[in-house]
């Protein structure tokens, strides 16, 4: 129902639920523990687009923090208001270590459209295995 809206973002569950509860739901709270890519990845330029539910807040911590997850990348736990009509550019996160102390906050922020190093790497390499610029291009 929502894949050509949401791209490649229909392939989370929780992407899909999200985008159903703002679209069909409206006036609902929503809370989810997951990783930034909601909030950040490319792959949910679309959903962003959409879900325009305000983040009213959240907090970080690692994700060895809980039990069975191996990996060096933030949790988040996040809020949203349904009734809001704001779309997700930045927010000032909490961030607390392995044992729960607050070490600061750490803004999140939605990359800019072609910001990525992906990005930068694809216009120094072509698909037939050679480079696009001279070795002078890469001098400082």
């Amino acid at each position: 129902m929502y894949k050509d809206l949401l791209g490649s973002a229909t392939n989370e569950v929780f992407a899909l639920f999200f985008i159903r509860i703002f679209r069909e739901f409206g006036g609902s709270v929503l809370a989810a523990f997951s990783t930034l890519k909601m909030l950040q990845a490319p792959n949910f330029a679309k959903f962003r687009e959409i879900f325009a539910a305000e983040l009213k807040s959240l907090f970080i911590v690692p994700a060895k923090t809980f039990d069975n997850v191996n990996g060096a990348f933030p949790i988040g736990f996040s809020i949203y208001d349904t009734d809001g009509n704001m779309r997700f550019s930045k927010i000032d996160a909490d961030v607390y270590d392995e044992q729960g102390r607050f070490v600061g906050k750490k803004c999140i922020s939605v990359p800019p459209q072609g910001g990525l190093l992906m990005d930068w790497i694809k216009t120094m390499h072509d698909k037939q295995g050679g480079s696009d610029r001279s070795s002078e291009d890469y001098m400082l």
